[in-house]
Protein backbone atom coordinates (compact mmCIF):
# COMPACT_ATOMS: atom_id res chain seq x y z
CA UNK A 1 0.00 0.00 0.00
CA UNK A 2 1.51 3.39 -1.00
CA UNK A 3 2.61 5.71 1.77
CA UNK A 4 0.94 9.04 2.43
CA UNK A 5 3.85 10.86 0.80
CA UNK A 6 3.62 8.66 -2.29
CA UNK A 7 -0.12 9.27 -2.55
CA UNK A 8 0.51 13.01 -2.27
CA UNK A 9 3.01 12.82 -5.14
CA UNK A 10 0.54 10.92 -7.28
CA UNK A 11 -2.21 13.45 -6.55
CA UNK A 12 0.15 16.30 -7.47
CA UNK A 13 1.13 14.59 -10.72
CA UNK A 14 -2.52 13.99 -11.59
CA UNK A 15 -3.34 17.60 -10.71
CA UNK A 16 -0.55 18.94 -12.93
CA UNK A 17 -1.67 16.71 -15.81
CA UNK A 18 -5.30 17.81 -15.54
CA UNK A 19 -4.44 21.49 -15.24
CA UNK A 20 -2.04 21.30 -18.21
CA UNK A 21 -4.83 19.90 -20.38
CA UNK A 22 -7.21 22.82 -19.84
CA UNK A 23 -5.24 25.62 -21.60
CA UNK A 24 -4.53 23.26 -24.50
CA UNK A 25 -8.21 23.00 -25.39
CA UNK A 26 -7.82 26.38 -27.13
CA UNK A 27 -4.18 26.36 -28.16
CA UNK A 28 -1.74 28.36 -30.21
CA UNK A 29 -1.16 28.04 -33.96
CA UNK A 30 1.75 28.90 -36.22
CA UNK A 31 2.23 32.67 -36.20
CA UNK A 32 5.15 35.10 -36.06
CA UNK A 33 6.33 34.52 -32.48
CA UNK A 34 6.03 30.70 -32.39
CA UNK A 35 7.38 30.66 -35.94
CA UNK A 36 10.59 32.30 -34.82
CA UNK A 37 10.98 29.84 -31.95
CA UNK A 38 10.62 26.79 -34.20
CA UNK A 39 13.32 28.15 -36.52
CA UNK A 40 15.90 26.90 -34.02
CA UNK A 41 14.01 23.63 -33.61
CA UNK A 42 13.88 23.02 -37.36
CA UNK A 43 17.47 24.08 -37.89
CA UNK A 44 18.85 21.76 -35.22
CA UNK A 45 16.64 18.74 -35.99
CA UNK A 46 16.66 18.95 -39.79
CA UNK A 47 20.17 20.28 -40.47
CA UNK A 48 22.10 20.18 -37.20
CA UNK A 49 22.63 23.95 -37.22
CA UNK A 50 21.11 27.11 -35.77
CA UNK A 51 20.66 28.51 -39.27
CA UNK A 52 17.12 28.49 -40.61
CA UNK A 53 17.46 29.92 -44.12
CA UNK A 54 15.08 27.36 -45.60
CA UNK A 55 12.23 28.53 -43.36
CA UNK A 56 12.65 32.31 -43.45
CA UNK A 57 9.15 32.70 -44.92
CA UNK A 58 7.51 31.14 -41.85
CA UNK A 59 7.68 34.33 -39.79
CA UNK A 60 8.25 38.05 -39.94
CA UNK A 61 10.28 37.66 -36.75
CA UNK A 62 13.87 36.46 -36.93
CA UNK A 63 17.41 37.78 -37.19
CA UNK A 64 19.57 38.26 -40.29
CA UNK A 65 23.25 37.83 -39.47
CA UNK A 66 26.03 37.35 -42.01
CA UNK A 67 23.57 36.59 -44.79
CA UNK A 68 21.80 33.86 -42.81
CA UNK A 69 18.46 33.71 -41.00
CA UNK A 70 18.11 32.78 -37.31
CA UNK A 71 15.58 32.93 -34.52
CA UNK A 72 15.66 36.21 -32.62
CA UNK A 73 14.14 34.70 -29.46
CA UNK A 74 15.78 33.60 -26.23
CA UNK A 75 16.77 29.97 -26.84
CA UNK A 76 15.43 27.86 -23.96
CA UNK A 77 11.88 27.53 -25.32
CA UNK A 78 13.38 26.15 -28.54
CA UNK A 79 15.93 23.87 -26.89
CA UNK A 80 13.23 22.19 -24.78
CA UNK A 81 11.20 21.27 -27.86
CA UNK A 82 14.15 19.90 -29.87
CA UNK A 83 14.28 16.37 -28.33
CA UNK A 84 10.52 15.87 -28.66
CA UNK A 85 10.44 17.08 -32.25
CA UNK A 86 13.47 14.90 -33.02
CA UNK A 87 11.53 11.84 -31.85
CA UNK A 88 8.51 12.89 -33.93
CA UNK A 89 10.61 13.29 -37.07
CA UNK A 90 12.29 9.91 -36.45
CA UNK A 91 8.87 8.28 -36.21
CA UNK A 92 7.29 9.84 -39.31
CA UNK A 93 10.51 9.66 -41.38
CA UNK A 94 9.44 11.78 -44.37
CA UNK A 95 10.22 15.15 -45.93
CA UNK A 96 9.13 18.07 -43.78
CA UNK A 97 5.39 18.71 -44.25
CA UNK A 98 2.94 21.37 -42.99
CA UNK A 99 1.64 18.91 -40.40
CA UNK A 100 5.13 18.69 -38.92
CA UNK A 101 5.14 22.46 -38.38
CA UNK A 102 1.79 22.22 -36.57
CA UNK A 103 3.19 19.42 -34.44
CA UNK A 104 6.28 21.50 -33.59
CA UNK A 105 4.11 24.40 -32.43
CA UNK A 106 1.81 22.10 -30.46
CA UNK A 107 4.82 20.51 -28.75
CA UNK A 108 5.90 24.03 -27.84
CA UNK A 109 2.44 24.74 -26.45
CA UNK A 110 2.67 21.65 -24.23
CA UNK A 111 6.31 21.67 -23.12
CA UNK A 112 6.98 25.39 -22.71
CA UNK A 113 3.54 26.72 -21.77
CA UNK A 114 0.91 24.27 -20.48
CA UNK A 115 3.20 22.17 -18.28
CA UNK A 116 5.02 25.14 -16.66
CA UNK A 117 1.60 26.73 -16.09
CA UNK A 118 0.36 23.57 -14.39
CA UNK A 119 3.47 23.42 -12.19
CA UNK A 120 2.89 27.07 -11.26
CA UNK A 121 -0.73 26.24 -10.35
CA UNK A 122 0.49 23.39 -8.14
CA UNK A 123 2.78 25.88 -6.37
CA UNK A 124 -0.20 28.20 -5.83
CA UNK A 125 -2.11 25.30 -4.32
CA UNK A 126 0.79 24.50 -2.01
CA UNK A 127 1.11 28.14 -0.96
CA UNK A 128 -2.61 28.41 -0.17
CA UNK A 129 -2.63 25.08 1.69
CA UNK A 130 -0.27 26.53 4.31
CA UNK A 131 -3.09 28.75 5.57
CA UNK A 132 -6.39 27.15 4.59
CA UNK A 133 -7.99 23.74 4.08
CA UNK A 134 -6.69 21.44 1.35
CA UNK A 135 -10.09 21.61 -0.37
CA UNK A 136 -10.18 25.41 -0.43
CA UNK A 137 -6.55 25.55 -1.55
CA UNK A 138 -7.45 23.68 -4.73
CA UNK A 139 -10.16 26.18 -5.67
CA UNK A 140 -8.05 29.20 -4.75
CA UNK A 141 -5.20 27.92 -6.93
CA UNK A 142 -7.45 27.15 -9.90
CA UNK A 143 -9.26 30.47 -9.76
CA UNK A 144 -5.99 32.38 -9.36
CA UNK A 145 -4.28 30.57 -12.23
CA UNK A 146 -7.19 30.75 -14.69
CA UNK A 147 -8.53 34.15 -13.65
CA UNK A 148 -6.09 36.13 -15.79
CA UNK A 149 -4.49 36.20 -19.23
CA UNK A 150 -1.79 33.86 -17.91
CA UNK A 151 -4.31 31.13 -18.76
CA UNK A 152 -4.33 32.34 -22.39
CA UNK A 153 -0.53 32.38 -22.62
CA UNK A 154 -0.47 28.86 -21.18
CA UNK A 155 -1.76 27.55 -24.51
CA UNK A 156 0.66 29.58 -26.63
CA UNK A 157 4.24 28.85 -27.69
CA UNK A 158 5.56 32.30 -26.77
CA UNK A 159 7.95 31.70 -23.83
CA UNK A 160 6.35 34.05 -21.31
CA UNK A 161 4.74 31.41 -19.10
CA UNK A 162 7.91 29.33 -19.10
CA UNK A 163 9.93 32.37 -18.02
CA UNK A 164 7.33 33.35 -15.44
CA UNK A 165 7.09 29.88 -13.90
CA UNK A 166 10.87 29.51 -13.66
CA UNK A 167 11.21 32.94 -12.10
CA UNK A 168 8.40 32.38 -9.59
CA UNK A 169 10.00 29.12 -8.48
CA UNK A 170 13.35 30.92 -8.13
CA UNK A 171 11.66 33.67 -6.12
CA UNK A 172 9.87 31.06 -3.98
CA UNK A 173 13.16 29.35 -3.11
CA UNK A 174 14.93 32.64 -2.42
CA UNK A 175 12.11 33.83 -0.16
CA UNK A 176 11.28 30.58 1.62
CA UNK A 177 14.25 28.21 1.52
CA UNK A 178 17.32 30.27 0.67
CA UNK A 179 19.70 28.58 3.12
CA UNK A 180 19.29 25.20 1.44
CA UNK A 181 18.33 26.18 -2.13
CA UNK A 182 20.36 29.25 -3.05
CA UNK A 183 22.16 27.46 -5.90
CA UNK A 184 18.93 26.09 -7.32
CA UNK A 185 17.30 29.52 -7.03
CA UNK A 186 20.14 31.02 -9.08
CA UNK A 187 19.86 28.27 -11.67
CA UNK A 188 16.10 28.77 -12.08
CA UNK A 189 16.52 32.54 -12.31
CA UNK A 190 19.12 31.99 -15.02
CA UNK A 191 16.79 29.66 -16.89
CA UNK A 192 14.09 32.34 -16.73
CA UNK A 193 16.44 34.75 -18.52
CA UNK A 194 17.26 32.03 -21.06
CA UNK A 195 13.50 31.87 -21.71
CA UNK A 196 12.82 35.61 -22.06
CA UNK A 197 15.59 38.23 -22.06
CA UNK A 198 13.59 40.88 -20.08
CA UNK A 199 13.61 38.57 -17.05
CA UNK A 200 17.16 39.76 -16.50
CA UNK A 201 15.63 42.73 -14.65
CA UNK A 202 13.87 40.54 -12.09
CA UNK A 203 16.76 38.07 -11.87
CA UNK A 204 19.22 40.87 -11.11
CA UNK A 205 17.00 42.24 -8.34
CA UNK A 206 16.58 38.74 -6.92
CA UNK A 207 20.37 38.44 -6.92
CA UNK A 208 20.67 41.73 -5.01
CA UNK A 209 18.17 40.42 -2.45
CA UNK A 210 20.17 37.22 -1.99
CA UNK A 211 23.39 39.26 -1.63
CA UNK A 212 21.86 41.12 1.32
CA UNK A 213 21.47 37.76 3.07
CA UNK A 214 25.16 36.97 3.03
CA UNK A 215 28.22 36.60 0.81
CA UNK A 216 28.14 32.79 0.81
CA UNK A 217 24.50 32.70 -0.28
CA UNK A 218 25.23 35.24 -3.01
CA UNK A 219 28.13 33.10 -4.25
CA UNK A 220 25.94 30.01 -4.37
CA UNK A 221 23.19 31.93 -6.19
CA UNK A 222 25.74 33.18 -8.74
CA UNK A 223 27.15 29.67 -9.10
CA UNK A 224 23.69 28.40 -9.99
CA UNK A 225 23.14 31.15 -12.55
CA UNK A 226 26.60 30.76 -14.13
CA UNK A 227 25.81 27.78 -16.44
CA UNK A 228 22.82 29.65 -17.86
CA UNK A 229 24.96 32.72 -18.49
CA UNK A 230 27.54 30.53 -20.22
CA UNK A 231 24.89 29.01 -22.49
CA UNK A 232 23.54 32.45 -23.34
CA UNK A 233 26.97 33.83 -24.21
CA UNK A 234 27.82 30.76 -26.29
CA UNK A 235 24.48 30.95 -28.13
CA UNK A 236 25.00 34.62 -28.96
CA UNK A 237 28.54 33.97 -30.15
CA UNK A 238 27.41 31.09 -32.36
CA UNK A 239 24.94 33.36 -34.17
CA UNK A 240 26.42 36.86 -34.11
CA UNK A 241 30.10 36.13 -33.53
CA UNK A 242 30.10 38.03 -30.23
CA UNK A 243 28.88 36.71 -26.85
CA UNK A 244 27.51 40.18 -26.06
CA UNK A 245 25.64 40.76 -29.33
CA UNK A 246 22.06 39.47 -29.08
CA UNK A 247 20.27 38.13 -32.18
CA UNK A 248 17.46 40.56 -31.34
CA UNK A 249 19.74 43.39 -32.46
CA UNK A 250 19.57 41.99 -35.99
CA UNK A 251 15.82 41.83 -36.57
CA UNK A 252 14.03 43.31 -39.56
CA UNK A 253 13.82 47.09 -39.82
CA UNK A 254 10.10 47.10 -38.98
CA UNK A 255 11.01 46.09 -35.41
CA UNK A 256 13.04 49.24 -34.86
CA UNK A 257 11.28 52.50 -33.97
CA UNK A 258 11.52 55.31 -36.54
CA UNK A 259 12.96 57.61 -33.87
CA UNK A 260 15.85 55.24 -33.17
CA UNK A 261 15.49 54.50 -29.43
CA UNK A 262 13.87 51.22 -28.40
CA UNK A 263 13.70 52.22 -24.72
CA UNK A 264 12.88 55.65 -23.29
CA UNK A 265 11.45 57.26 -20.16
CA UNK A 266 9.29 60.10 -21.47
CA UNK A 267 5.66 61.07 -22.11
CA UNK A 268 5.19 57.95 -24.24
CA UNK A 269 6.19 55.85 -21.24
CA UNK A 270 3.39 57.43 -19.19
CA UNK A 271 0.92 56.73 -21.99
CA UNK A 272 2.12 53.12 -22.21
CA UNK A 273 1.83 52.73 -18.43
CA UNK A 274 -1.77 53.95 -18.50
CA UNK A 275 -2.62 51.60 -21.37
CA UNK A 276 -0.87 48.69 -19.65
CA UNK A 277 -2.89 49.26 -16.50
CA UNK A 278 -6.38 50.28 -17.56
CA UNK A 279 -7.07 49.91 -21.30
CA UNK A 280 -9.29 47.26 -22.85
CA UNK A 281 -6.50 46.87 -25.39
CA UNK A 282 -3.76 45.63 -23.03
CA UNK A 283 -4.84 46.59 -19.52
CA UNK A 284 -3.39 44.55 -16.67
CA UNK A 285 -6.44 45.24 -14.51
CA UNK A 286 -8.77 44.29 -17.38
CA UNK A 287 -7.16 40.96 -18.26
CA UNK A 288 -6.06 40.17 -14.69
CA UNK A 289 -8.71 41.85 -12.50
CA UNK A 290 -7.98 39.50 -9.59
CA UNK A 291 -4.85 41.60 -8.94
CA UNK A 292 -7.15 44.31 -7.58
CA UNK A 293 -7.44 42.02 -4.55
CA UNK A 294 -4.22 40.01 -4.67
CA UNK A 295 -1.68 42.80 -5.09
CA UNK A 296 -2.84 44.93 -2.11
CA UNK A 297 -3.03 41.78 0.01
CA UNK A 298 0.47 40.72 -1.03
CA UNK A 299 1.85 44.10 0.04
CA UNK A 300 -0.20 44.52 3.22
CA UNK A 301 0.28 40.96 4.46
CA UNK A 302 3.83 40.25 3.31
CA UNK A 303 5.59 37.77 5.58
CA UNK A 304 8.50 40.19 6.15
CA UNK A 305 9.45 43.75 5.29
CA UNK A 306 12.36 42.47 3.21
CA UNK A 307 10.01 40.30 1.14
CA UNK A 308 7.63 43.24 0.69
CA UNK A 309 10.49 45.40 -0.51
CA UNK A 310 11.68 42.72 -2.93
CA UNK A 311 8.21 42.29 -4.41
CA UNK A 312 7.70 46.02 -4.85
CA UNK A 313 11.14 46.48 -6.40
CA UNK A 314 10.62 43.69 -8.94
CA UNK A 315 7.06 44.80 -9.74
CA UNK A 316 8.00 48.44 -10.29
CA UNK A 317 11.17 47.68 -12.24
CA UNK A 318 9.59 45.06 -14.50
CA UNK A 319 6.54 47.23 -15.20
CA UNK A 320 8.65 50.31 -15.93
CA UNK A 321 10.91 48.28 -18.21
CA UNK A 322 7.96 47.10 -20.29
CA UNK A 323 6.32 50.55 -20.37
CA UNK A 324 9.56 52.11 -21.59
CA UNK A 325 9.83 49.67 -24.51
CA UNK A 326 8.55 51.05 -27.79
CA UNK A 327 6.60 47.80 -28.50
CA UNK A 328 5.14 47.73 -24.99
CA UNK A 329 1.86 46.17 -26.17
CA UNK A 330 3.40 42.77 -26.89
CA UNK A 331 2.26 42.39 -30.48
CA UNK A 332 -0.27 39.70 -31.39
CA UNK A 333 -1.64 38.59 -28.05
CA UNK A 334 -4.54 38.74 -25.64
CA UNK A 335 -3.79 41.14 -22.81
CA UNK A 336 -0.32 42.42 -21.82
CA UNK A 337 1.90 39.54 -22.95
CA UNK A 338 5.11 41.17 -21.72
CA UNK A 339 3.63 41.34 -18.19
CA UNK A 340 2.66 37.67 -17.90
CA UNK A 341 5.64 36.83 -15.68
CA UNK A 342 4.85 39.78 -13.42
CA UNK A 343 1.20 38.71 -13.16
CA UNK A 344 2.39 35.25 -12.13
CA UNK A 345 4.68 36.66 -9.44
CA UNK A 346 1.98 38.94 -7.99
CA UNK A 347 -0.52 36.08 -8.10
CA UNK A 348 1.86 33.79 -6.23
CA UNK A 349 2.46 36.30 -3.44
CA UNK A 350 -1.20 37.28 -3.34
CA UNK A 351 -2.53 33.73 -3.00
CA UNK A 352 -0.69 33.12 0.26
CA UNK A 353 -2.04 36.37 1.69
CA UNK A 354 -5.54 35.60 0.40
CA UNK A 355 -5.61 32.18 2.03
CA UNK A 356 -5.15 33.78 5.45
CA UNK A 357 -7.65 36.59 4.78
CA UNK A 358 -11.10 34.94 4.55
CA UNK A 359 -13.02 38.22 4.13
CA UNK A 360 -11.13 38.93 0.89
CA UNK A 361 -12.01 35.62 -0.73
CA UNK A 362 -15.49 36.56 -1.95
CA UNK A 363 -14.35 39.63 -3.96
CA UNK A 364 -11.43 37.55 -5.21
CA UNK A 365 -13.77 34.88 -6.56
CA UNK A 366 -15.89 37.52 -8.27
CA UNK A 367 -12.93 39.23 -9.95
CA UNK A 368 -11.24 35.95 -10.88
CA UNK A 369 -14.50 34.69 -12.42
CA UNK A 370 -14.78 37.88 -14.49
CA UNK A 371 -11.19 37.49 -15.66
CA UNK A 372 -11.74 33.84 -16.51
CA UNK A 373 -14.88 34.62 -18.53
CA UNK A 374 -13.25 37.45 -20.48
CA UNK A 375 -10.07 35.54 -21.32
CA UNK A 376 -11.96 32.35 -22.16
CA UNK A 377 -14.19 34.11 -24.68
CA UNK A 378 -11.12 35.85 -26.13
CA UNK A 379 -8.96 32.77 -26.57
CA UNK A 380 -11.89 30.71 -27.88
CA UNK A 381 -12.57 33.15 -30.70
CA UNK A 382 -9.36 34.93 -31.72
CA UNK A 383 -6.14 34.18 -29.83
CA UNK A 384 -4.20 36.98 -31.56
CA UNK A 385 -5.20 40.59 -31.88
CA UNK A 386 -3.40 43.81 -32.72
CA UNK A 387 -4.82 47.20 -33.65
CA UNK A 388 -8.28 46.79 -32.05
CA UNK A 389 -8.32 49.26 -29.18
CA UNK A 390 -11.51 47.69 -27.75
CA UNK A 391 -11.01 44.04 -28.73
CA UNK A 392 -13.59 42.51 -26.42
CA UNK A 393 -16.41 44.71 -27.70
CA UNK A 394 -15.17 44.89 -31.29
CA UNK A 395 -13.90 41.37 -31.83
CA UNK A 396 -14.14 38.71 -29.11
CA UNK A 397 -17.76 39.02 -28.01
CA UNK A 398 -19.22 39.60 -31.52
CA UNK A 399 -17.32 36.54 -32.77
CA UNK A 400 -18.56 34.45 -29.85
CA UNK A 401 -22.14 35.62 -30.41
CA UNK A 402 -21.86 34.48 -34.05
CA UNK A 403 -20.44 31.12 -32.99
CA UNK A 404 -17.08 31.78 -34.66
CA UNK A 405 -14.79 29.60 -32.57
CA UNK A 406 -11.10 29.27 -33.44
CA UNK A 407 -10.35 26.00 -35.27
CA UNK A 408 -7.25 25.60 -33.11
CA UNK A 409 -8.97 23.67 -30.35
CA UNK A 410 -8.68 20.06 -29.29
CA UNK A 411 -12.25 19.26 -30.25
CA UNK A 412 -11.35 20.04 -33.87
CA UNK A 413 -7.61 19.29 -33.84
CA UNK A 414 -7.88 15.82 -32.27
CA UNK A 415 -11.53 14.71 -32.45
CA UNK A 416 -12.50 16.36 -35.73
CA UNK A 417 -15.59 17.94 -34.13
CA UNK A 418 -16.84 21.50 -34.63
CA UNK A 419 -19.33 22.19 -31.82
CA UNK A 420 -19.08 26.00 -32.06
CA UNK A 421 -20.07 27.89 -28.91
CA UNK A 422 -20.54 24.60 -27.11
CA UNK A 423 -16.73 24.36 -26.97
CA UNK A 424 -16.71 27.10 -24.36
CA UNK A 425 -19.38 25.46 -22.21
CA UNK A 426 -17.63 22.10 -22.51
CA UNK A 427 -14.45 23.77 -21.33
CA UNK A 428 -16.29 25.21 -18.31
CA UNK A 429 -17.60 21.74 -17.48
CA UNK A 430 -14.05 20.34 -17.64
CA UNK A 431 -12.79 23.15 -15.40
CA UNK A 432 -15.49 22.52 -12.80
CA UNK A 433 -14.93 18.76 -12.96
CA UNK A 434 -11.22 19.30 -12.35
CA UNK A 435 -11.91 21.49 -9.34
CA UNK A 436 -14.51 19.16 -7.80
CA UNK A 437 -12.37 16.05 -8.35
CA UNK A 438 -9.17 17.40 -6.85
CA UNK A 439 -10.92 19.23 -4.02
CA UNK A 440 -12.43 15.90 -2.95
CA UNK A 441 -9.13 14.09 -3.32
CA UNK A 442 -7.42 16.77 -1.27
CA UNK A 443 -10.02 16.46 1.48
CA UNK A 444 -9.65 12.68 1.60
CA UNK A 445 -5.87 12.91 1.67
CA UNK A 446 -5.97 15.48 4.48
CA UNK A 447 -8.37 13.27 6.47
CA UNK A 448 -6.11 10.27 5.99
Amino acid sequence: MPSQRERARRHTLAFVTAVAFLPLVFHDSLSANPGSRILTVLGLVENGTLRADAWRDLTIDGAFVGGHFYSDKAPLSSFLVVPFFFVWRALVHRPLAPLDLDVAVFLGDVVTAALPFAAFTALLRRSAARWTSARDAVWIALMAAFGSCVFVAAGAYVGNVLAGALFVFAYHLAACDLERRATLAGFLAGLAVLSEYPMLVGAALLGVYVATRGVKLAARFAMGAAPCAAVMLAYDAAITGSPFDLPQRHVRALFFPPWGRRFALDAQTLHAARMLLFSEYRGLLVYAPLLLVLFPLAIARAESSARRGLLLAIACAQFTFVASYWMWDGGWSIGPRHLVALIMLLTYEGVGALARTPRAQLPFVGLASAGLALNLVAVATNPFVEGFMHPFNELYWPAFARGEITPHNLFSFVLGLHPGQACVFLWCALFLATGVTFARLASRHAAA
